[in-house]
């Protein structure tokens, strides 16, 4: 069974955008990660990201020090 491609309804809220330019090979190769794993772009992004900063677990994240 195949997965539906981008992001699942209601599973994440949209606050911000942002634009990023990436070389063709960067591009490419997201285009055959995001294929060959049946999911989007923007899903891998999301994870790369969450890899980098952690990833948010409870509301208000950003404030809690």
């Amino acid at each position: 069974m195949q997965r539906k491609r981008g992001r699942p309804a209601g599973k994440r809220e949209s606050v911000a955008r942002q634009t990023i330019y990436l070389d063709e090979a960067r591009h490419q190769a997201l285009r055959r990660m995001a294929a060959d794993q049946g999911r989007s772009i923007h899903s891998l992004m999301i994870e790369g990201i969450d890899r980098v900063i952690g990833k948010p677990v409870v509301k208000g994240w950003d404030d809690a020090e």
